[in-house]
């Protein structure tokens, strides 16, 4: 559900298009804004942010590639109204 994560921070890309839109969509929601998926999904593994959405093949391979560790992939991205492929997933980190 998307009041889920109203008290978590969320990481978005801000250069993509589709970062804006889900800003204004939900706008009860602490979004952080990063250049690359990379700077993201480090941020995650340190704890300063709670959630990042991406599509499933970038996360796995910016995992595999950087050795991150602590990070559980969700399934399917609670922003499915926005891109619905199916191919995007949250990650978090595993607790």
């Amino acid at each position: 559900n998307i009041s889920d994560l109203e008290d978590k921070r969320v990481g978005v890309i801000g250069i993509w298009a589709k970062s804006e839109f889900i800003k204004e969509k939900f706008p009860n929601i602490e979004f952080v804004d990063f250049a690359i998926p990379l700077d993201a999904m480090e941020a995650l593994t340190r704890g300063e942010i709670d959630i990042f959405s991406t599509r499933q093949i970038i996360g796995n391979y910016i995992i595999a590639q950087n050795f991150l560790y602590g990070i559980e992939v969700l399934g399917p991205d609670l922003f499915t109204q926005i891109d619905s492929s199916g191919l995007i997933r949250l990650a978090s980190r595993n607790h």
